[in-house]
């Protein structure tokens, strides 16, 4: 198993907006992996990550492939844009 974790900083106050969107960002597409978001309690200040499950690396290009087809992924984007602050993580871990 995979675990795709990608870690963001999000504008001040606005970490309840961020974590909204995570966890309904995909609702339009047919299928999405298990995943949990969480949000910083003690640590990095309004840090958010989601982590999303895969069995295989097929499966994780497979749905971030139909994630950037969807044409209502352009405007889940974009309210991420106006959330977001540059910088954080993208990785791809292996359950060991």
């Amino acid at each position: 198993m995979l675990i795709n974790r990608r870690t963001s900083l999000v504008k001040p106050g606005r970490v309840a907006e961020a974590v909204a969107l995570l966890k309904s960002g995909a609702s339009h597409l047919a299928w999405v992996p298990p995943f949990r978001v969480l949000q910083s309690s003690i640590g990095t200040i309004n840090q958010v990550v989601i982590e999303l499950e895969f069995e295989t690396l097929a499966d994780y290009d497979k749905f971030w492939t139909s994630y950037r087809a969807a044409p209502e992924s352009a405007d889940v984007m974009a309210m991420w844009n106006e959330l977001n602050l540059s910088g954080g993580t993208n990785e791809i871990w292996v359950v060991a």
